[in-house]
């Protein structure tokens, strides 16, 4: 037995939060390590707040059991664990965000487990501070009233209050719930149904008043006079009970006097005539889809195996007779896609049929990928993963074991596609293709990189026509080959995105992939010149917005300190970042795929901050600023490099600023031979702290007078890298722009301390034909142009936005070409092109420091990589980019 196969790690328990369950191995083998494996259980809740949106880092606690779930992104948990009967479940929300500055609420709710999941959405309500009051225990001087909506409670004066862990004072808290989202299984009547009002929330738990407090909620039951019911969801059992005080109608509102004694969620009731709702749930494609929660009002079923639902007992009216509108919601079962649908629709008499529901959703799986290179695992590399279906494409970075987790992947056809530079030979490389199997909530994966040439002369093809961030392969896209107009079709990719055709190409290869949701993106991409064994094509397409908005992550609170209060102060907290992922934010715009809360923003407290940090790891920085007409200048930063929280808990730590900005780092001749529209004043700064693993901390963004310039010579004032930064290098991106007839953009990644004493800033590229706001034919035209000498590759693009909607060509073109000619695509071909549309035309040179540095076969080698090796990983430091307005007949 080897010496990696006598390793072993020690596991958490299953548990545990799934985001840690991809961080061990146990043990190797020949083709790498094994992933610990997975309990094969599994029982799933939701948790969603008031808006519908995803709760990120909600507990969930079986009662009486060790059995717990954090939920992530998508408002879901996993159990890992079978509970069933009837159980009390803690929804806790004190820890977890749907929004930044969340505080939400918990309480304790009754369930019964008659399939795998939880049968309903839990709705978390907000209890802001607007809607809270401090108390001292013990009897009150003074009456209190605290109002958030259409609720109010009112304590008397003289009540004796307390909490049950015995505080001298504590703030009083309330939030609302809407009637569909009150938890648990309601009361019923006899006969008929209760009609509900909304819910309020009274927190903290240990919360007690006596006299019992009073509590009134806007009449929304139209009840014109008489008692209305009141009942409250009990702290400890989680059941519903009768509250029984006296109650009354006034002013339009429901009023109950001396109700609330304790903490719970109260809601008013009154009878009213029943109906029963009956429908169909059906996907995007019109197939049923089964065990769909579908809730319609406060009763709950899920749907059958032919996508059918029934629900008795729905108030059919309100108190005064009227016809009433009904809300539905539907989540997707535990084995989907997480969507939610809320719709609404009018009772009717006795039976309520509704038209079908469209719930865009498929079956998926999370999916734990363990990423390999020689035999063991690739710790902290770009991990990407893309579904063909579902426009889910999802990207992350590897623990140290190099192991990563992603939930919710569309079953069916999936992969990846990955490289990165070696050397001038070689580079490594892996993809694949593989299938997901329906019905699976789980499943593994290894993605395996090896070394192989840049340059491989095989006589044929494989052409992937592939998602631009997953690196997943894409049904439906055309594969157009040569520069004949309307000719050149190989044909259309079915499952798995790919052709084998011969090495002859005709001078050029397009891919073309029309991609709908919300929104369409027309996307055409060429390579001028194709010579190479497999080419790759990152289609861009319009993704799949998550039912949440942040990763998984625990809160991170403290204050910032050596302060100047006078000053501006920003706090950036992102995941463990790859160069790659920064760079494409700061120079293309692409937003790094991870976000997480801000709670409590230093930019507001000068001081104080609660901020997320995610759970996989990350980097916080603080920076302390000073600004005079619009420049901003960093006078000092705090960085806390590399933090693994515990998920959906707090710890305290603060940020020192204590990094000056007080150190020189000069860029003897930058401006010399500089284009005469870049004005050195023009200049800002985009900083990034890379750490000794190759990872980057996001500082701080849209620097000016940190950038000075005597003659040609600039000089960046910045931390010096030293005591704790020793060991660090800044990232420093130099930008600019400017308007000179056409529009003139450049940026340029320094890496400091300096790599090369050289350094300048980039050549535009020109275009001599069309001109700016000229009128081309729809039905192709020629750019004539030149990059400039010393450029890796350039990329032409023609872009139209209109509404959400994308037109988009981009070209990639090797360094010495001149002249492009946009064609007619074969009539079955989508085109970009259309006649009435305008476009911004951009042609972007690329230039390179290190290996491929004026290497003549640079883009031989290259160009194949467009989805696998990113721009800044082949070397390039410097782009310059040429754009004006053209429109299309």
């Amino acid at each position: 037995m080897s010496a990696r196969s006598r390793r072993h790690v020690l596991v958490a328990s299953a548990l545990a939060a799934l985001a840690l369950l991809g961080c061990h191995k146990g043990g190797s083998s020949d083709i790498g390590p094994r992933l610990i494996p997975l309990p094969n259980a599994s029982s799933r809740a939701v948790v969603l707040d008031t808006a519908g949106r995803g709760v990120v880092g909600a507990r969930v606690d079986v009662s009486g059991t060790p059995l717990r779930l954090l939920t992530g992104r998508n408002g879901r948990g996993d159990f890992l664990a079978n509970p069933t009967g009837r159980q009390r479940f803690f929804v806790d929300g004190a820890d977890a965000a749907a929004v930044g500055g969340d505080r939400l609420a918990s309480y304790v709710v009754a369930q019964n487990l008659v399939g795998q999941d939880l049968p309903t959405v839990l709705h978390l309500p907000s209890l802001p501070d607007s809607a809270s009051a401090t108390l001292a225990a013990g009897n009150q001087a003074g009456a209190t009233s605290i109002a958030v909506g259409g609720s109010r409670l009112t304590i008397s004066s003289g009540s004796s209050v307390g909490v049950d862990d015995g505080s001298a004072s504590f703030v009083v808290r309330c939030g609302e719930l809407p009637p569909h989202q009150l938890p648990g299984d309601l009361p019923t009547v006899a006969s008929g149904a209760l009609l509900w009002s909304r819910g309020l929330l009274v927190a903290p738990s240990g919360f007690t008043c006596t006299p019992a407090a009073a509590l009134d909620i806007v009449n929304e039951l139209a009840l014109g006079s008489g008692s209305p019911l009141l009942y409250r969801l009990d702290r400890a059992t989680g059941e519903w009970g009768a509250v029984n005080v006296a109650t009354s109608v006034s002013g339009g509102r429901l009023v109950a006097l001396g109700a609330v004694d304790a903490a719970g969620l109260y809601a008013f009731a009154t009878p009213v005539a029943a109906t029963t709702v009956v429908g169909k749930v059906i996907d995007a494609k019109a197939a049923v889809v089964p065990d769909v929660m579908v809730r319609v009002d406060q009763q709950h079923t899920t749907t059958a195996s032919d996508g059918t639902y029934r629900i008795d007992g729905v108030a059919a009216v309100d108190a005064s007779g009227v016809p009433r509108l009904v809300i539905l919601e539907l989540f997707a079962g535990g084995a989907w896609l997480p969507v939610r649908l809320e719709a609404s629709a009018t009772a009717q008499a006795g039976l309520t049929t509704l038209p079908d529901l469209r719930l865009d959703t498929l079956q998926a799986s999370n999916v734990r990928v363990q990423q390999i290179l020689r035999g063991d695992g690739d710790a902290l590399q770009t991990v990407r993963i893309g579904a063909e279906d579902g426009d889910v494409a999802l990207a992350t970075i590897s623990d140290q074991l190099g192991q990563a987790f992603f939930e919710d992947v569309p079953a069916g056809f999936f992969g990846y596609q990955t490289g990165r530079l070696r050397d001038i030979d070689t580079c490594n490389y892996g993809q694949s293709i593989a299938l997901l199997e329906r019905g699976r909530r789980w499943a593994d994966t290894s993605q395996f990189l090896s070394r192989r040439g840049w340059y491989q002369g095989t006589r044929r093809t494989r052409v992937t026509i592939s998602d631009s961030v997953g690196g997943g392969p894409l049904a439906g896209g055309w594969l157009v080959t040569g520069e004949l107009p309307e000719q050149g079709l190989v044909g259309q990719a079915t499952n798995g995105g790919s052709f084998f055709i011969d090495r002859n190409f005709g001078g050029r290869a397009t891919a073309v992939q029309q991609s709908r949701r919300v929104s369409t993106i027309l996307h055409a991409f060429t390579i001028v010149r194709p010579d190479a064994e497999h080419l790759e094509f990152p289609m861009q397409r319009v993704p799949r917005a998550p039912v949440g908005a942040f990763d998984r992550h625990g809160l991170l609170t403290g204050q910032l300190t050596g302060v100047d209060g006078a000053r501006q102060h920003e706090l950036r907290s992102t995941r463990r970042l790859a160069l790659e992922e920064w760079w494409d934010a700061v120079v293309d715009g692409i937003a790094i795929p991870s976000a997480l809360p801000i709670d409590v923003d230093p930019a507001i407290t000068h001081g104080a901050f609660t901020v997320g940090v995610a759970a996989i790891g990350g980097g916080v920085a603080a920076s302390e600023l000073t600004s005079s007409g619009g420049r901003r200048t960093l006078q000092k930063v705090g960085v806390i490099e590399d933090l693994v929280p515990l998920q959906a808990q707090r710890q305290s730590r603060d940020i020192p600023l204590s990094f000056a900005a007080n150190t020189s780092f000069a860029l003897p001749g930058a401006l010399a031979g500089a284009d005469a529209s870049i004005v050195a004043s023009d200049l800002r700064m985009d900083l990034a702290l890379q750490l000794p693993t190759g990872l980057v901390v996001d500082v701080v963004r849209d620097l000016a007078d940190n950038i000075t310039a005597t003659g040609t010579d600039l000089q960046l004032t910045l931390p010096a890298l030293a005591n704790d930064l020793a060991g660090r290098r800044w990232l420093a991106l130099l930008r600019g722009s400017a308007v000179a007839g056409d529009t003139l953009q450049h940026a340029s990644l320094l890496t400091l301390p300096a790599t090369s004493a050289a350094f300048r800033l980039p050549t535009f590229p020109t275009v001599s034909s069309p001109s700016a706001m000229a009128t081309v034919a729809s039905t192709g035209f020629t750019v004539q142009f030149a990059l400039p000498a010393g450029s890796l590759q350039g990329l032409l693009e023609l872009r139209n936005i209109t509404g959400a909607d994308t037109l988009l060509w981009q070209v990639l073109l090797p360094p010495d070409a001149t002249q492009f000619t946009f064609v007619k695509l074969p009539a079955t071909v989508p085109s970009p092109l259309v006649a009435g549309k305008s476009y911004t035309l951009t042609l972007t040179a690329y230039f390179a420091e290190g290996v491929f540095e004026g290497f003549p076969n640079a883009y031989l080698y290259l160009h194949s990589f467009q989805q696998s090796v990113n721009a800044v990983e082949r070397g390039v430091t410097r782009v310059a980019r040429r754009s004006f307005t053209i429109m299309a007949n």
